[in-house]
């Protein structure tokens, strides 16, 4: 190596230690950072099958999953499956602890009816709290027939020892001058002068809506062709005009999405207001 200074070996040039050390210093500060940076624990996975997001099932029908739990740097720790039907609230199905670094399970699930849709989810957790998740959404196609009730009369409200109110979620009647909670009350006429002529317009005051369709499959009514055939945008919080034969559709519960089917089998307009009533069937 040619030196910089005559007469001087590369080998003594005065800089020489001045790069060394710096050299020395860098590949310290490199080490030093390689040596503190922490190593990411990898976490557990989880793996369901059927492997489908979403899947198309009937009522009552029995579905196995197979579920696959791997550890990552840690043990396994804790199985569970929760459920959640469109509305409700999310609830548990399965919640057990496990061990070892690879556990399957077979899940036999039936699917329920009440909701179009259900949400189910499936969790892996370890040892220190890392958990894995996978979902399965599942469409519920078609849902048990609802149960018929029949011949409920509905009086007016100037009736007022009779039932001239009507409750779906109970299938009971009230009277409105015992001042019931309106939102206990789901059908009543709505009438507001006494003139001893039907007003043949009913609603609800708990705020609930309605939709005519006489077209509707009464005889094969579910929750899932009734909500189907309820459009939100269209729906009346009062029907006029009401005449036997009738189908009116009601959303009565709009938190948990459960549907009753009205149909009107008699319109009675007596000669005075005390028995003007409608005869009506439910299905719900």
């Amino acid at each position: 190596m040619k030196s910089k200074y005559p007469g001087i070996p590369a080998q003594l040039h005065p800089m020489r230690p001045i790069y060394m050390a710096l050299a020395l210093f860098a590949v310290t500060v490199i080490v030093t950072m390689v040596a503190c940076k922490k190593v990411e624990e990898k976490g557990p996975t989880i793996s369901v099958q059927p492997g489908l997001a979403s899947m198309d099932f009937n009522a009552g029908a029995s579905v196995t999953f197979t579920v696959r739990g791997i550890a990552g740097d840690n043990e396994l720790r804790r199985f569970s499956i929760s459920q959640q039907q469109l509305g409700g609230a999310s609830f548990s199905l399965k919640d057990t602890v496990v061990f070892g670094q690879d556990r399957s399970f077979e899940f036999y699930y039936t699917v329920p009816s009440g909701a179009p849709l259900v949400t189910l989810k499936f969790t892996i957790v370890d040892a220190v709290g890392r958990e894995a998740s996978s979902e399965r959404t599942i469409n519920v196609l078609t849902s048990l027939y609802l149960v018929e009730t029949t011949g409920y009369e509905l009086f007016t409200p100037f009736n007022m020892s009779g039932n001239n109110a009507f409750n779906f979620d109970s299938l009971t009647f009230m009277n409105l001058s015992s001042n019931p909670n309106a939102e206990s009350i789901h059908l009543t006429e709505s009438d507001i002068t006494d003139d001893g002529v039907m007003s043949r317009t009913v609603g609800s005051p708990s705020g609930i809506k309605f939709v005519r369709n006489n077209a509707f499959n009464y005889a094969q009514a579910s929750q899932i062709t009734a909500s189907g055939n309820f459009p939100v945008a269209s729906a009346q919080a009062y029907i006029s005009n009401i005449q036997v034969d009738d189908i009116l559709i009601t959303e009565y519960d709009t938190v948990q999405h459960r549907f009753a089917v009205i149909k009107f089998t008699d319109v009675i307009d007596g000669a005075a207001s005390g028995s003007d009533r409608y005869v009506f069937n439910v299905k719900k």
